[in-house]
């Protein structure tokens, strides 16, 4: 959905135009669930641009977003801000829910998992080929949507995506 073509090369899923998007799959009554997958940025995210994935998504105007947000991307690479937020998207309005700052270098695979369970919307990162984090990195509570498909989100920039895995709890 939205402006973004999909596609797949060298066996990863990613975005072949520059353009916001989705894409989802999945069952409307999955409930709580938790959600892994390898991502890279190929380039430089712009200011207030994101890659992640969609948790319990209803429509395309509900869902919440586990993502890589930049909150200040101008300049040098060295000077931009990254958070890991999750946020609830509903009918045009993005609500923040959690927010902490990270690492999101250029070319470097990162691993993010979300989970989502009950009222509880915990999300981390780490950088694929290391230890997963013990703990989460952001926790939120939020009880706007019980049960939904899963996916995977950009705006303009282009992202690649890998190892895309769905656990129930």
């Amino acid at each position: 959905m939205g402006a973004t073509n999909w596609n797949v090369a060298a066996g990863q899923y990613q975005t072949a135009s520059n353009g916001n998007g989705i894409s989802v799959n999945g069952c409307d009554p999955w409930q709580n669930y938790e959600m892994q997958i390898d991502t890279q940025r190929n380039g430089s995210l712009g200011t207030d641009e994101y890659t992640g994935m969609i948790l319990r998504y209803q429509n395309s105007n509900q869902y919440y977003m586990a993502r890589i947000y930049c909150e200040l991307c101008t300049g040098p690479p060295a000077g931009h801000v990254y958070k890991l937020q999750i946020v609830n998207y509903n009918s045009g309005e993005t609500v923040l829910a959690a927010s902490a700052a990270i690492t999101f270098d250029n070319n470097t695979l990162y691993t993010l998992k979300a989970s989502v369970d009950a009222d509880n919307l915990n999300m981390k990162i780490w950088e694929t080929g290391t230890a997963e984090p013990g703990g989460w990195t952001i926790i939120a509570t939020d009880a706007s949507y019980t049960q939904g498909e899963v996916g995977l989100t950009t705006t303009q920039n282009v992202s690649v995506f890998d190892n895309v895995a769905v656990s129930p709890l």
